[in-house]
């Protein structure tokens, strides 16, 4: 790997290298890439969002709340989650008639650490809800969803003990250190800022995480996540307390680990799966210019604007996911509850 790094142009290898390289275990590329998109969003939330107890709050506008959906993005998107995932949130929010609480977070490797950090996060949103007005939720009204990472993460919280909320998982990824470098250059790829070195670009990150990876064992540093994937299918078999799990996957994703969990779990624990269009960033919408992204982002994107997601998909996993929260054998008022992006809001 590091022969090959060495092949490529300089600017595309010293780049990569400061994406992969994190001498403090907190990411790397995707806490370089995260960190990117959160500062591009500052001052930037959509209308309808409130930041509450350290999370983002968002509200159903034609009725109070009966329950909350808990979302967790995915590496690195899950860092600005009210700007990446605004339609996609907004969308259910109004067509689940629930409360979204939406917890930013920057990836490490200690998960077990960051689920506990996250966990905390939405107590606090919550008690700021209540302090409002808003809620109680119980566990039997909420539900944890995630995408991509942020399934992981909810599926480890869903082995607490007691845990009874109901799971939902988009594109859920369970990946090891050395695999989790496919999905930021997944993400930039999809973002369309590689162009025409996309094989260069993929293949000086893969180099430099391997060099990172061969630095950091030399030294006696763990250079892997924990829980491992092993590890964490060992604990969904023993611990997975979840009364409801829903899976979506999409098509074109070739980061999914859905069908590892899906095996991982107990066999008495209830299951749906649906398949829908789309990559792996399928349930993520996003506008940004270049401009707002460092240097070493800057050298690999190049000097464009960048795009993610698809509107009228985003739309169509909102609707799945409404469906599957609602309370069963209750009729639901309305199916599309919002209007396309850019045009006025539905009347009241």
């Amino acid at each position: 790997r590091l022969g090959h790094a060495r092949m490529l142009p300089l600017p595309i290898v010293a780049a990569a290298l400061a994406l992969a390289v994190s001498p403090t275990g907190r990411g790397g590329a995707l806490t370089v890439l995260g960190g990117a998109i959160e500062s591009a969003g500052v001052g930037e939330a959509p209308l309808g969002w409130r930041q509450m107890g350290g999370a983002w709050v968002r509200i159903p506008q034609r009725a109070l709340p009966w329950g909350a959906v808990h979302f967790l993005g995915g590496a690195a998107l899950g860092a600005a989650p009210q700007l990446v995932y605004d339609r996609l949130l907004s969308e259910i929010c109004e067509r689940a008639q629930v409360a979204v609480i939406a917890v930013p977070y920057s990836p490490e490797q200690d998960h077990d650490k960051l689920a506990r950090q996250v966990s905390r996060t939405f107590r606090a949103a919550t008690a700021a809800c209540e302090a409002e007005g808003l809620g109680p939720w119980p566990a039997e009204r909420t539900v944890r969803l995630g995408h991509s990472l942020g399934g992981k993460l909810c599926a480890i919280l869903a082995c607490e003990p007691g845990a009874k909320e109901r799971v939902g998982t988009l594109a859920f990824n369970n990946f090891g250190v050395e695999d989790s470098i496919a999905i930021a250059t997944d993400v930039l790829q999809e973002l369309g800022g590689a162009g025409g070195r996309d094989a260069e670009v993929a293949n000086a990150l893969r180099g430099a995480i391997g060099i990172a990876q061969a630095v950091g064992r030399a030294q006696g540093i763990a250079v892997e996540f924990a829980p491992s994937p092993a590890e964490l299918d060992l604990r969904l078999a023993a611990q997975y307390g979840a009364p409801d799990t829903a899976v979506w996957t999409f098509e074109s994703d070739t980061l999914d680990s859905s069908p590892r969990f899906l095996a991982a779990l107990p066999a008495s624990a209830p299951r749906r799966v649906s398949s829908l269009p789309g990559p792996h960033t399928a349930p993520a919408l996003l506008r940004l210019s270049a401009s707002a992204f460092g240097p070493a982002l800057g050298v690999l994107l190049g000097d464009r604007s960048l795009s993610l997601g698809d509107e009228e998909l985003v739309d169509q996993i909102a609707e799945e996911v409404a469906v599957w929260v609602w309370p069963a054998g209750v009729k639901r008022a309305s199916k599309r509850a919002l209007p396309p992006a850019g045009q006025a809001s539905a009347p009241n």
